[in-house]
């Protein structure tokens, strides 16, 4: 009898890679990370409708945008596109959110559990070959680990645990269809697989003894069976099940097979951490030859097991792990070829030993391991004819059969190994030239090959490996420590992994020292390793040392090459990633070929198309050569080069930045912007280290900061500001730079009036002003005024405040300025404002947006609205009040404000809530409330925390409501009148 099939076949696939299928082209990825996820959510919401805010939760978590409703939006009809949706057909939008309707089998998860119900159906029948059939069907439908390419977020982790289970579900049916029919041998293996990742899973358990009992090989059966026996006990404090007893009670009351003359429990048991791992065949499996006479004198072992000892110290690479299995054992088919590279000790070979433990199973003819010893520069010091030579001794050719000359050796090579099923690994290959000849011909045969660099052979699978997670990170040095020390010191376990950089030979490090000294406590070390300039010396124990490892990949270059001197020089930067032209203009000449070079060595990472990083270690070492061999001019006009290219660029950003150069959404801004965010770390790292003894360096510096204080300001990013221009201070006066000074003097003001520090604003202005009036410079004197006036304002000083507003008006028209004229206005407005003076605030705000709507200044023309906006709303007109805030927002979106959104975000919501409409109140008093904390504004945040407390009583919660008064309060950034709102409405 056939299986029953769904009545359409799958056409969204989550067992594997994340992948949609169209009739025509056939199966296609999803490209982008974000797409994968929302698809992949929507898949596990199984047809129910999903709301916007969980897609958001999922997208992004605590780091959602403010318009993340909207670029949820965008991912949708980008997944429309994909899935050749235009009209919403598949995913329909339904509020509040969106739903993906799937029929039975249209998801290749959803047909696996279909196939394992009617398997199981037919094997209750009596049909187990047709129940072998469907199974085997369901198999083939696994391409690997669930979601393999998708972020595991809380609600995707779920889903993939449900597929895990599904995967095992499968292999249980597999079980029982071969216990009916007589199991094969390679079920075995895949049951102990699948025992590794369940080992309290006593229904898989149960079936794994019934089937190696089947094989032949009761001894395995027993150990299998005392081995999750002692799992249970060791775990759960409880006795095996009633079935898995039952599985255990059949092999002892068996009678002997004449099957199983020798133990092989040492494969068919799953390795603990740190065992042999010897990896016997399973019975059935065809034998290898027999030895030669000379092996069987010479007491060589039949099959050679040359893989290192796993470590017990190995700590993570779950996924990594997976998959490599996946790759090299598919559904228990072994074969193929697996290049594992990244930086020297990111523990590729360990990786790789510890999956050589995992396919010993797979590999019942032999086990071969030869370090070739391929981070050296002359990589000739383990010539293939050597590896070869060593090779096919272990594989039982008499030392006198092995031919001489390298085509021959190679030729008997690939004849030894046809038709064997080996495992090798070829641990530090230098390049593909090396390792092509030592590939097994055999088409069941496993290789693992290490290197540092990305090697190009051909039908390789290729995994790159990075530093560990930093939990992983403290969870490896753990392993070391004891659980005592690591539960006495848990933060500064991962303090030290941080200090190690998460690399596996630095922590294995520190490991190292912290077990050979029991009396130290774990910050002791962490204390030793907090000074950058002698981290590299602490990180050495024996023969192992962070800066050899590193060290041999430099060695690779002469000194006086590109490479090494591109090497020494991005480290001379203090920059976390640099740019290509960036690196070009840091060594004088074009970077291209040098960045190729050092990114195959691992020197240098390209995490992002065209940008290059170090890691925090390689910086270091790279450091330490630079002074070794870069002259101390060299060095500084390097640091000159690299300022001079930041200042032009920077320089042209700022002129794309400025509100009046597009409208709203205008491309050339946001991409001003878009820079700006890309190079900001690096802009704060030249401008904070320039040598203030270098004139020229200090000068590109201060120009820098000076270029880079609008978009900080737009941005919100107050600390940045803050720093910048107080470096910028420092240099100016170093060089003499009264202008430059002044400049900076006034940015440092900027950041502490914004920071709500107004005494020192108010100083840092008075100075700024002293300078531009010793220089003559009226421009200069008007601009200070008005800034000065803004701080007095805050500082709660009305008259001095708007006689300095007066006195920028009367400046900025002395000199034809009207957009000056525009701000002095909108200023005066804002202390009568503040002084409750509405009628006057209005007519002088009024007059600043006739002069920015003249001038075409649209950030003026913001700001404007939306103290507008709050003079209606204290003047008791909300209902008038809301279009100027609504499109002062407007504006402010697509200029890039942040705080202007949260001013005309809290407006908004206090016209809500003086109308009563307090769940509107709410919201957008919250909005404004997020905008203001991320960017540090303590006013923005204390008003918005006011009107939602206020909205909060209004509704009858009077816990939330006096919790955010009490907040409001601790800001310090109320004015007096609304402290005394907020003390009112705690004591009412």
């Amino acid at each position: 009898m056939g299986e029953p099939a769904p009545a359409v076949q799958p056409c969204y696939r989550v067992l594997g890679a994340v992948a949609v299928h169209h009739d025509t082209t056939g199966w296609q990825a999803v490209p982008a990370a974000k797409q994968r996820l929302l698809l992949a959510v929507l898949l596990a919401r199984g047809s129910q409708l999903t709301p916007v805010d969980l897609l958001v939760d999922e997208l992004w978590g605590r780091d959602a945008p403010a318009n993340a409703a909207k670029a949820v939006h965008n991912y949708v009809l980008r997944l429309r596109r994909l899935l050749r949706d235009p009209h919403g057909e598949r995913i329909i939008t339904h509020r509040p959110g969106y739903r993906l309707p799937v029929r039975s089998g249209e998801v290749d998860a959803d047909l696996v559990g279909h196939l394992i119900s009617v398997g199981r159906a037919q094997l209750r029948t009596g049909q187990p070959a047709s129940a072998q059939q469907t199974l085997a069907r369901a198999a083939r439908l696994w391409h690997g680990r669930p979601l393999e390419d998708v972020t595991h977020t809380r609600f995707i982790a779920g889903y993939v645990d449900r597929l895990e289970s599904l995967r095992l579900d499968l292999l249980e049916a597999r079980a029982d269809a071969g216990l009916a029919m007589g199991p094969p041998p390679d079920l075995a293996i895949d049951l102990a697989n699948g025992a590794h990742t369940a080992p309290l899973r006593e229904t898989l358990w149960a079936r794994y003894v019934r089937v190696l009992h089947a094989l032949g090989r009761p001894a395995d059966a027993v150990a299998a069976y005392q081995q999750v026996a002692r799992h249970l006990r060791e775990e759960l404090g409880l006795a095996p099940g009633a079935e898995l007893r039952g599985a255990y009670r059949s092999v002892l009351d068996a009678p002997p097979s004449p099957r199983s003359p020798v133990s092989h429990a040492a494969a068919a048991t799953v390795p603990a951490s740190g065992g042999a791992g010897t990896g016997a065949p399973p019975a059935g499996i065809a034998p290898a030859p027999q030895p030669s006479a000379w092996r069987q004198e010479q007491g060589i072992p039949l099959r050679p097991r040359q893989v290192p000892r796993d470590l017990s110290t190995f700590a993570g690479r779950d996924g990594e792990l997976a998959t490599l299995l996946g790759w090299l054992a598919p559904a228990g088919k072994a074969g193929g070829v697996a290049i594992i590279s990244g930086p020297g000790g990111v523990g590729k070979s360990a990786l790789a030993n510890r999956a050589a433990h995992r396919l010993s199973g797979y590999a019942p003819d032999g086990q071969l391991h030869v370090d070739l010893h391929g981070q050296d520069r002359d990589p000739s010091v383990v010539p293939a004819q050597a590896v070869l030579d060593s090779f096919l001794r272990a594989l039982g050719v008499p030392p006198g059969q092995i031919p001489a000359g390298h085509t021959e050796a190679q030729a008997m090579y690939r004849t030894m190994t046809a038709g064997r099923r080996l495992l090798v690994i070829l641990d530090n290959a230098a390049s593909a030239g090396q390792v092509a000849p030592l590939l097994p011909s055999g088409s069941a045969s496993i290789t693992l090959v290490t290197s540092r660099a990305p090697l190009a052979l051909e039908d390789a699978h290729r995994l790159a490996l990075d530093v560990l997670p930093v939990r992983d990170a403290a969870s490896m040095l753990g392993r070391y420590v004891g659980p005592d020390r690591a539960a006495a010191q848990p933060q500064c376990l991962h303090q030290l992994a941080e200090l190690c950089g998460r690399l596996p030979l630095a922590l294995r490090i520190a490991g190292a020292r912290l077990a050979g000294r029991p009396e130290w406590p774990v910050n002791r070390l962490v204390e030793r390793l907090a000074d950058e300039r002698h981290r590299l010396d602490e990180l050495r124990v024996d023969d192992l040392a962070v800066r050899g490892s590193i060290q041999l990949s430099y060695r690779m270059f002469e000194p006086t090459s590109a490479p090494a001197r591109t090497f020494r020089s991005m480290a001379l930067t203090g920059c976390a990633d640099l740019p290509e032209p960036a690196v070009s203009a840091l060594i004088g000449e074009p970077a291209g070929p040098a960045l190729d070079e050092l990114g195959y060595a691992q020197l240098v990472q390209e995490h992002e198309p065209g940008r290059y990083r170090m890691h925090d270690l390689t910086r270091l070492v790279a450091r330490e050569l630079a002074q070794q061999h870069e002259p101390a001019p060299a060095q500084a006009a390097a640091r000159t080069r690299l300022a001079d290219h930041y200042l032009s660029a920077a320089q042209e950003a700022r002129t794309r930045l400025r509100p009046a150069a597009g409208g709203p959404g205008d491309p050339e801004y946001a991409a001003a912007l878009e820079w700006f965010d890309t190079e900001r770390a690096n802009l704060l790292a030249i401008v904070t280290q320039a040598d203030p003894a270098d004139p020229a360096q200090a000068r590109s510096a201060v120009l820098i900061a000076r270029a880079a204080a609008p978009y900080f300001r737009v941005r919100m990013r107050l600390d940045d500001l803050a720093d910048s221009s107080g470096a910028a201070i420092r240099l100016s006066q170093a060089i003499g730079d009264l202008a430059g000074q002044a400049q900076a003097l006034d940015d440092h003001a900027s950041a502490c009036f914004l920071l709500g520090r107004y005494p020192e604003a108010a100083v840092r202005l008075e100075e700024a002003l002293r300078i531009v009036q010793q220089l003559g410079d009226p421009t200069g004197q008007a601009r200070r005024w008005g800034n000065l006036g803004i701080v007095l304002n805050a500082l709660r000083d009305y008259p001095r405040a708007a006689y300095c507003q007066d006195q920028a008006w009367r400046g900025f028209g002395e000199i034809g300025d009207r957009i000056g004229q525009s701000r002095a206005l909108n200023n005066l407005g804002e202390v009568y404002l503040d002084c409750r003076r509405y009628r006057s605030a209005f007519a002088a705000l009024a007059g600043c947006l006739t002069l920015c709507q003249e001038n075409n200044d649209l950030g003026g023309e913001a700001v404007a609205l939306g103290s507008l906006g709050l003079v209606l709303i204290g003047a008791g007109q909300p209902e008038k009040a809301r279009p100027y805030l609504q499109y002062g927002l407007f504006l402010h979106r697509h200029l890039g404000g942040v705080q202007g959104q949260a001013i005309c975000l809290q407006g908004l919501a206090e016209t809500h809530r003086q109308a009563g409409r307090f769940t509107l109140a709410l919201m957008q008093a919250n909005a404004s409330l997020a905008l203001a904390r991320r960017s540090g504004w303590p006013p923005g945040t204390g008003r918005a925390l006011l009107t939602a407390g206020l909205a909060h009583l209004a509704e009858g919660r009077t816990a939330a409501g006096q919790d955010c008064l009490r907040q409001a309060l601790a800001t310090g950034g109320l004015m007096p009148h609304e402290s005394d709102q907020a003390r009112e409405a705690l004591a009412g």
